[in-house]
């Protein structure tokens, strides 16, 4: 079996399709299918100026069914992830690996932490299992747990009215998640929810409260490093909200 194509058209910012724009994408459809490739769209907007849905313009013109080579998915990252489970099946030499739990010290390392901000406070933390397809985190729950990630991957949103979220990132091994909660205690603000099965370890800030004055150097690293992360991370969302706006 010959390797597969995926073409993947993020439709974010798109605003209309007219009858030019329709029979080019027609075209590129009838060369994807004739060479065995898949044609991918991906956050496809709600509406057309019309009023007309674009998803369901683009089933009604033939340009996305289910049944051919060419799909529609709500985000990019259900798109990839799509297409990285259809590799993993069908492609000879393509097999997870099965890799091994990080400890401590690994995602000290690769999160690029000080020695010993993680290690020195050990006896509080403890390690937890999450089932593929399970809540991780909880819209509204009173959690203040950080959760590093040491194998699998967990898939943060935000619900938004209805059925629409909005997807805040996909986090895998040597990862973290929770931050806002575990600074500031209160309800969560997005869901969280475990792609496959997730082993982590996870911090309370009850716990970490209790050993912070005795380990205040380890506690000064674990805030830093909390600190340049979410730093990183409003950067990067501040620059998908200047994209939405375009």
């Amino acid at each position: 079996m010959g390797q597969r194509t995926y073409v993947v058209l993020n439709l974010r910012r798109v605003q209309s399709l007219d009858l030019s724009a329709t029979h080019a994408l027609e075209q590129i459809k009838e060369r994807l299918d004739a060479a065995g490739a898949y044609l991918i769209f991906t956050e496809i907007p709600r509406g057309l100026p019309s009023g007309l849905k674009m998803k369901r313009y683009l089933r009604e013109v033939g340009l996305v069914r289910d049944t051919e080579k060419a799909l529609a998915f709500r985000d990019l990252d259900q798109a990839l992830e799509w297409i990285e489970s259809q590799m993993l099946s069908t492609e000879p030499g393509l097999t997870p690996v099965d890799e091994a739990p990080l400890e401590l010290d690994e995602i000290e390392t690769l999160l690029g932490w000080r020695p010993g901000s993680l290690t020195a406070i050990a006896s509080v933390i403890e390690e937890r299992r999450y089932a593929a397809g399970t809540k991780v985190l909880n819209l509204g729950g009173p959690e203040d747990e950080l959760l590093f990630i040491r194998k699998g991957t967990v898939r943060v949103v935000l619900p938004l009215q209805g059925k629409d979220h909005w997807h805040i990132g996909t986090f895998g091994r040597g990862d973290f998640i929770g931050e806002m909660g575990f600074l500031d205690p209160s309800r969560r603000a997005a869901d969280a929810t475990a792609l496959d099965e997730v082993d982590c370890y996870v911090l309370s800030r009850v716990r970490f409260n209790a050993l912070a004055d005795s380990q205040s150097a380890a506690a000064a690293h674990i805030f830093e490093g909390i600190a340049c992360v979410l730093a990183m991370r409003v950067r990067f969302m501040n620059k998908e909200l200047r994209a939405l706006r375009t």
